[in-house]
């Protein structure tokens, strides 16, 4: 049964769920393996290195808009025309790349699972009210990617859920990405600056079916027209500050109760300068075929200067993270990788 092509702009086809009449017949869901750090800690990067490199499956642009209709697509033969509808779309919208770096966007580029679950269960991360969800998803990109040996799964509104996690599903691993505090209030600082100018296109089509956070967004427009630029920087780097510092108090505090087996941590900072032998650390820990042909890598160095607002707060900041459980923390360290 040939149907119109999927329009991911139009909220009864984001709802119309074509999938329903297949999901008793799929297949439990394969390993998985997180991905866990903070907003614009290298999330994105690490998750695209080790899916390189290892045979994985993970959610894809494609899955985000498509959800409710993946199983009806391949089973009518409808993917690769989805697929191709979908990257129209994205270049008829002049997206390129995320906007906020230079990541590419298209059909196959990975994507957070944390649209998935808003959209359809509702919160951010894995909740009670989402898991149902979050399950439906594993066994759909398993009966998907039937060669993978695991699935590799990013949303860093989870790094404040991973007890939550490691209970739920025991053989689960998970790869943490850690980099300087300062650096992440920077990088979520000048991309609220962004937000603030205009709508991201990218960030639009992931948004489809939430209207609740582009209102979110054209809040944060207003405020930057009636407030004075000075108190909205103060305001913006004071809200930032308190979110990371609970975000990661709440993370450290739920990691004391996670066997260390289960999880690896790396550097953000030693993983740019030398991914390759970030991957071989990794490798050893995940213990998960490679795939065919894999590229060598170079270093990527990103290091943005602190923008103004960041650097005067950065003092107080460091000072508000001193009693995290970590000595690089503590120190300010973050060229090395801890030892595993």
């Amino acid at each position: 049964m040939v149907r119109v092509p999927y329009d991911f702009t139009a909220p009864a086809q984001l709802r119309e769920d074509l999938d329903r009449p297949f999901l008793e017949t799929l297949p439990p869901a394969k390993p998985l393996v997180f991905v866990l750090g903070l907003h614009r800690s290298g999330t994105t990067y690490l998750t695209q290195l080790l899916a390189d490199r290892f045979a994985v499956a993970s959610p894809q642009v494609y899955h985000v808009t498509h959800y409710r209709r993946l199983l009806a697509a391949r089973h009518e033969g409808l993917e690769r025309r989805y697929q191709d509808a979908l990257a129209a779309a994205l270049t008829a919208e002049g997206i390129a790349n995320r906007g906020i770096d230079a990541f590419p966007v298209g059909p196959t580029n990975l994507e957070e699972y944390a649209f998935i679950l808003r959209k359809f269960g509702g919160d951010w991360g894995f909740t009670a009210r989402s898991a149902p969800v979050f399950e439906e998803l594993t066994r759909k990109l398993s009966a998907l990617e039937p060669e993978a040996a695991a699935l590799l799964l990013k949303n860093p509104h989870d790094l404040i859920r991973i007890e939550a996690l490691a209970a739920r599903y025991p053989q689960a691993r998970f790869v943490l990405i850690r980099r300087d505090p300062v650096r992440v209030l920077n990088s979520q600082f000048r991309n609220s600056f962004l937000y603030r100018a205009r709508p991201e296109p990218y960030l639009q089509v992931l948004l489809a079916g939430i209207p609740l956070w582009k209102a979110a967004f054209g809040l944060m427009r207003v405020a930057d027209k009636v407030l004075p630029d000075a108190l909205y920087q103060r305001f913006l780097v004071e809200g930032l500050m308190r979110s990371l510092a609970d975000q990661l108090q709440r993370h450290y505090a739920q990691l004391a109760r996670v066997p260390s087996e289960r999880y690896v941590e790396v550097h953000y900072e030693a993983l740019i300068a030398d991914p390759a032998a970030a991957l071989a650390r990794l490798g050893r820990f995940l213990d998960l075929p490679e795939r065919p042909h894999a590229g060598t890598l170079a270093p990527s160095p990103r290091l943005e200067p602190l923008l103004d607002a960041v650097a005067r707060s950065q003092g107080d900041f460091r000072r508000r993270l001193q009693s995290l459980p970590t000595d690089a923390y503590e120190r300010g360290d973050f060229s090395g990788s801890p030892p595993r």
